[in-house]
């Protein structure tokens, strides 16, 4: 039996929450800088809500990160657990050139 890891979800919203911390950040600079709302940050930081990749990016983009990094540390599963890679070749296949530098 597997034992119960937190979501892929989870997991990077707690890493955008320390990126925004080491940077001394409130949730309302980095959604400002972000253009998204400040309580939309909030549900993405709690594992409130599932991260959108415009909303990955932007964040990723105010944060001053490529938006790989945001995955850093992060413990990958197999394919078959949850289809990450599938969705992340999906995202680059479909991304334009210069996005899919940003990405990776």
């Amino acid at each position: 039996m597997e034992s119960s890891r937190p979501s892929i979800h989870a997991l990077v919203g707690r890493r955008i929450r320390e990126e925004r911390k080491a940077r001394r950040l409130t949730q309302g600079q980095l959604a400002t800088a972000a253009a998204i709302d400040a309580s939309h940050l909030s549900r993405i930081e709690n594992n409130r809500t599932q991260i959108g990749l415009n909303a990955l990016e932007r964040i990723a983009d105010a944060l001053g990160l490529p938006v790989a990094e945001l995955f850093r540390g992060i413990p990958l599963r197999k394919s078959a657990d949850h289809g990450l890679d599938r969705a992340v070749s999906a995202v680059l296949r479909d991304a334009p050139p210069r996005k899919r530098g940003m990405i990776l």
